[in-house]
């Protein structure tokens, strides 16, 4: 299943072909005024983030309204650990505020307060697994780009890189086994 949010008064599209490309067929939801920043998916359930947070539990079909973890801001970015309801979520969807990063360990129905805060907003996100994740972002006005790290689920975090780079994607390749790149791109 393939689905795609447009930003502002955003439309949802879902290709829900496995074998063969089809058409994107529009779905019969709004969101009425609202901001979409980032979808996040573990297999059938698929999570939305921007000035709320949406969920639907099967494959965009229907949706339920969630407040959005940092609800003066709004969230940027969510990940989940693979197979797991454990997710990072960062921000803020503002970006003119200080950046942030809160987790949940029950699909989003409920967030931490914030475990971390930076200088600069966070734009993306990602968790390896349970326990690793990172959550990366910056400001190429300023210049400043930071990368941060957490070992327990998003409980606390370390700074792992601070460049003149504004990240704005987080990625990962696994080589082999427990084996990992990370890989962070951005601009200047």
């Amino acid at each position: 299943t393939g689905v795609a949010l447009a930003g502002l008064d955003a439309e949802i599209f879902r290709n829900d072909s496995i074998q063969t490309s089809t058409s994107w067929d529009t779905l019969d939801y709004s969101f009425g005024g609202t901001w979409v920043k980032e979808v996040a998916q573990i297999g059938n359930i698929i999570f939305a983030v921007g000035s709320n947070q949406w969920l639907s539990l099967d494959r965009g079909y229907s949706w339920q309204i969630l407040p959005p973890a940092d609800e003066l801001h709004g969230d940027a970015d969510i990940s989940f650990a693979p197979q797991s309801t454990r997710a990072i979520v960062c921000g803020p969807g503002d970006p003119t505020q200080i950046g942030f990063a809160r987790y949940t360990a029950d699909l989003g129905q409920t967030w931490s307060p914030r475990t971390m805060s930076a200088p600069v907003p966070m734009r993306t996100a990602l968790m390896v697994n349970d326990t690793l994740g990172y959550v990366a972002g910056g400001d190429a006005s300023q210049p400043r780009g930071q990368i941060w790290r957490t070992n327990n689920g998003g409980e606390s975090w370390e700074l792992a890189l601070e460049t003149d780079c504004e990240f704005t994607e987080l990625a990962m390749s696994r080589e082999s086994g427990a084996y990992v790149n990370i890989i962070a791109a951005g601009f200047y």
